[in-house]
C-alpha cells in the first residue's frame, strides 16, 4: 500500500521518475535515503524542497522535454489558442513564441508544420 504522508494524511507518495536527473536523485539519496518516494501535496513538496533543494513538481519540470525542439527541463505551456483538446499543444517558451507567430526560425517553422498537419 505504500507509507501515509504526515501532512496530508493520504498516500500522497509517488516512485522517482526513471528519467530523473542524477544531481537531484543523488541529492534525495544523501538527504532523506534511498528510497524512491516522492510526496506530491503541496505541503509535503515544501518540506522536501526545505530539505533537499528539491521537491515532484521540481522532478516534472526537470523531466519535460518540448514535443517540437527536444530541449529537456524547460518548463513547457500550453497553447491556449490552440486548446486542451490538441496533442501536442504544451511546448517551451520559444517554440509557444514561434507557434503564435511572434518569432520566425526556419528550424521549428517545418516541425509547427508537421504538428499542424498532425492536428488538423
Amino acid at each position: 500500500m505504500g507509507p501515509v504522508c504526515k501532512f496530508c494524511n493520504s498516500r500522497c507518495f509517488v516512485t522517482m521518475p526513471s528519467n530523473t536527473p542524477h544531481e537531484i536523485k543523488r541529492s534525495y539519496w544523501d538527504k532523506v535515503g534511498p528510497s524512491p518516494l516522492v510526496a506530491t501535496c503541496l505541503t509535503g513538496q515544501e518540506f522536501e524542497r526545505r530539505k533537499v533543494g528539491f521537491c515532484y513538481d521540481d522532478i516534472i519540470v526537470a523531466t519535460r522535454k518540448c514535443p517540437l525542439c527536444g530541449t529537456q527541463g524547460v518548463p513547457v505551456t500550453e497553447c491556449h489558442a490552440c486548446g486542451p483538446d490538441i496533442k501536442d499543444n504544451f511546448m517551451c517558451s520559444s517554440c509557444l513564441a514561434i507557434h503564435n507567430g511572434i518569432m520566425k526560425h526556419p528550424t521549428f517553422e517545418s516541425k509547427l508544420r508537421q504538428i499542424a498537419e498532425r492536428i488538423a
